[in-house]
């Protein structure tokens, strides 16, 4: 993906997505996740969306990423964490 990527990351889906381990969204200036973006993304083990311009995770924000192991949320402007916006993550090992 372009690193000129919009403040949104919105319903990133696709046959191909379901085949993703691996996703680093790092520096790509994204404001707000949607709840539905991730949904697709059955196996994924890495997620990074370190220095972006993240200020709020909503609810079920990471809703589908039951083999997540590692989540990095580093170094973005968070105040707001919404009851529920890590439900889901039963295999979570690292938050960073």
């Amino acid at each position: 993906m372009d690193r000129n990527f919009a403040e949104n990351l919105l319903n990133i889906n696709g046959s191909e997505t379901q085949y993703v381990t691996y996703a680093d969204f790092e520096q790509y200036n994204i404001g707000h996740i949607d709840s539905t973006a991730f949904g697709s993304f059955n196996n994924l083990q890495y997620l990074s969306l370190e220095f972006n311009l993240i200020i709020t995770l909503d609810p079920y924000t990471f809703n589908g990423l039951s083999n997540l192991q590692n989540l990095i949320l580093s170094n973005n402007k968070l105040t707001t964490l919404m009851n529920y916006a890590f439900n889901g993550l039963s295999n979570l090992q690292s938050l960073g």
